[in-house]
């Protein structure tokens, strides 16, 4: 067995070591830290086509979340008076989502919150879509038969 070995095996597991690689006898040079930068506390650089589609992927989880109460409100409703709501539940799950970032909720907790209000948001949007489709809708065939 080398020496680099018969060290290695000597080692604790539970020690701390500032440089892991040292005491192994091993050539100086041949491990090296993948990223030779210093570890800091800021924020990883992160390029403009990731965020573009993280903020992508956010709309969809929203729009997705406020597709959720139409089609039950569809699903309710036989389909009757609730196509023109669709668009409105899910602008208004995406406003209901992205209104949380904007406030401030910008780590785990706000995510959570953002998926819990677009939730809500496609109810409030469903309910607005569906009342104003009906209000607007034409009367029934039985009604308009009755006034001829």
């Amino acid at each position: 067995m080398s020496e680099g070995a018969k060290r290695a095996l000597r080692v604790r597991r539970w020690q701390a070591q500032t440089d892991p690689f040292q005491g192994f006898g091993s050539p100086p040079g041949r491990f090296q830290r993948l990223d030779p930068r210093p570890a800091t506390a800021d924020a990883i650089p992160v390029t403009f086509e990731a965020r573009l589609a993280i903020v992508l992927l956010y709309f969809a989880l929203w729009g997705f979340l406020g597709l959720l109460p139409w089609t039950f409100a569809a699903v309710a409703r036989r389909g009757r008076a609730v196509l023109p709501a669709l668009p409105i539940a899910v602008a208004a799950a995406w406003l209901a989502g992205v209104l949380v970032p904007i406030i401030g909720q910008r780590d785990a907790t706000g995510f959570l919150v953002s998926i819990a209000t677009a939730f809500a948001g496609g109810v409030v949007g469903t309910a607005a879509g569906v009342a104003l489709s009906v209000r607007l809708a034409p009367e029934d065939a039985a009604e308009r038969a009755d006034e001829a």
